[in-house]
């Protein structure tokens, strides 16, 4: 036989098992589905790649059959199997089989949950298409499966403007109790900005699709919010048996972008008499349960403590439940916790570690569940988190605004600045490394205020130009960078500043006399004295008539160069030293020829001024 024949012989057998195992005890394989689709900007524009979620019994042999030892586990690659041909439609004539990644395996449950992601290209991109996974059968147990057939579908819009659809968030199985005080949120996500990032990001709508052949009063859905909650008396009134494991479809639409998806779950209700487990979303160190929203940044590690509560004060046996999870997402087993949380209650954590990846998308949802390990499958309502996943783009300057400060300040004068840096980051540890500071500069420590809820750091710096420092402009530079366990986060930023010190002028220091100033200068106090007019006692400080501190007083003349001036004419002129004008000009050397227009402080002699 050819290898064709045997390929088809292969696909017979299939079929005939497949028509052979359908009684049921094993008939009754779906749980669950989703179909959403994105265009990747990998692929060109008539390429759309669709992810089929989906979750089934693990008892259906063809399923087992295709595994080693016939034991479904998390790794495995099947074939979706059953009646009415389960392939996913594209609706424009084509179809292709469903390989479907097993990620969940809950044997209590008998229920694996796998995806598949499958790519076509459309030969026409003119027009829309509504592709379809379909085929059957629900479960037995499922009270109003009817037929069992399943359908869930999605409209495919061509234009380059529509990039994706919403993607479920939710569990193959929604668990609600009946007039509970809490709702469940129905939710999803997609690969576009998160609510919180843009104006223009998703806004979702959610509807009660009428595919549940039930009419359903009592139970609701708040088309905003996706909360979704029973009424028990209501309830009763659509059908004998209230509590009871039905099937729902869900869609939601993408009012923003004018796309949609649907959900085909399992729908568990309890009476309020049943005791479920709680997530307890008021616990400190968790995560804020939907609809709040939990800041993530990329690169960043996070560590979270998930806390259940269960009525009664014997521990029992929990396993936890996930949606699919990001990478370097993983989560502990639940154990019980040392002593109850509250009266009647007993406590039940479980951890979570998550390195967030640098190529991830802003947004994601994770929902989360937790069974009682016996043979009567009590779960708690689904907890679903929403994270937004933001770009660490470190830290920022309050103060100052600008990224250059100029400034002038005078020799003598005590100059401090506060330096304020803001990371939006609350885990970042913000550092202040000081660049090319002037000598005697000084920085105080980086200061975080840990009563604050802000990350906001501060340093002072404070320097004191020195005597003899005229016309000096000193360019120095801080750089406000962010670092978590040693690593480098989001960046870094500088601001500079431009310090310019005016010739000639001087600002006095507490304790300075005119002698002590003019010995910084290499000067007499009587020249100082006779620079400055307004001093009457030259041998007083603090005294009227003397100087003060704070006071602004002349250590030279300020001298305009005209054509001709040259350093040498200037020492003689005025009966000093061509160094003393030199230290007194430090934008002044020795090889560089005076500008006409230019103003040079001198420290004359009065005696040999005079003489000229």
């Amino acid at each position: 036989m050819t290898i064709q024949g045997q390929n088809i012989m292969k696909q017979l057998l299939w079929i005939l098992l497949v028509m052979l195992v359908q009684h049921p005890a094993e008939g009754g394989h779906f749980k669950y589905a989703s179909l959403s689709w994105s265009k990747p900007a990998d692929l060109p524009s008539s390429y759309v790649r669709f992810t089929l979620v989906s979750a089934w019994s693990t008892e259906f042999l063809p399923f087992k059959y295709q595994t080693q030892n016939q034991q479904i586990a998390v790794g495995d690659t099947i074939r979706i199997q059953g009646l009415g041909n389960p392939v996913l439609n594209f609706g424009d004539g084509q179809s292709s089989i469903v390989l479907t990644k097993v990620l969940l395996v809950d044997n209590e449950l008998k229920m694996w949950r796998g995806e598949a992601v499958i790519e076509h290209e459309y030969a026409d991109v003119s027009q829309n298409y509504v592709a379809y996974f379909s085929g059957c059968c629900r479960s037995q147990s499922v009270l109003n499966r009817n037929d069992g057939y399943f359908n869930v579908s999605s409209e495919v819009l061509m234009s380059d403007a529509i990039l994706f659809t919403p993607h479920f968030a939710i569990l193959p199985r929604v668990i609600l109790q009946t007039d509970a005080l809490t709702p469940f949120y129905l939710t999803a996500y997609d690969s576009g900005p998160h609510p919180l990032q843009s104006q223009n990001a998703s806004r979702f709508v959610w509807f009660l699709r009428n595919e549940t052949f039930w009419n359903a009063n009592g139970l609701y859905i708040n088309q905003t919010t996706g909360a979704m909650w029973v009424n028990m008396t209501d309830l009763a009134k659509s059908t004998a048996a209230a509590e009871n494991l039905y099937w729902m479809q869900v869609e939601v639409t993408d009012a923003e972008h004018n796309t949609k998806a649907v959900a085909d779950f399992e729908l568990q209700i309890f009476g309020v008499q049943t005791s479920i487990p709680v997530y307890d979303s008021n616990f400190s160190q968790g995560i804020d349960a939907y609809p709040a929203v939990n800041e993530a940044y990329k690169m960043y590690t996070y560590q979270y403590v998930l806390r259940f509560m269960m009525p009664g004060a014997d521990p029992v046996s929990l396993r936890l439940l996930t949606s699919s999870v990001p990478d370097g997402f993983v989560v502990s087993d639940v154990n019980p916790m040392l002593s109850n949380v509250r009266g009647g209650y007993t406590g039940y954590e479980a951890s979570v570690v998550w390195t967030v990846p640098a190529i991830m998308d802003s947004w994601t949802v994770i929902c989360l569940q937790v069974f009682v390990n016996s043979t009567n499958p009590i779960g708690s309502a689904q907890s679903c988190i929403d994270f937004y996943m933001r770009q660490d783009h470190g830290p920022v300057w309050e103060n100052p605004k600008q990224s250059r400060v100029e400034e002038y300040i005078f020799m003598g004068q005590t100059w401090t600045y506060e330096l304020v840096a803001k990371d939006m980051n609350l885990a970042d540890n913000i550092t202040i490394t000081p660049i090319g500071l002037p000598s005697g500069a000084a920085v105080t420590p980086v200061y975080r205020d840990s009563n604050s809820q802000s990350n906001i750091v501060s340093m002072n710096v404070t320097w004191v130009p020195p005597p003899k420092s005229g016309g000096e402009v000193r360019d120095f530079c801080f750089q406000a960078s962010d670092y978590l366990n040693g690593k480098n986060g989001g960046g870094s930023s500088q601001v500079c500043f431009e310090l310019r010190i005016p010739k000639c002028l001087y600002m006095v220091r507490t304790g300075d006399t005119l002698k002590s100033i003019a010995a910084n200068f290499s000067t007499s106090w009587l020249q100082l004295w006779a620079l400055n007019k307004g001093i009457s006692k030259p041998e007083g400080y603090g005294l009227e008539g003397g100087i003060t501190a704070g006071q602004l007083i002349n250590v030279g003349q300020l001298v305009l160069i005209n054509p001709g001036d040259t350093l040498e004419k200037l020492a003689a002129k005025f009966g000093t030293t061509m160094r003393l004008i030199l230290d007194m000009n430090q934008d002044i050397t020795p090889l560089q020829p005076l500008v006409v227009g230019q103003h040079v402080c001198v420290i004359p002699s009065s005696c040999a001024e005079r003489a000229l």
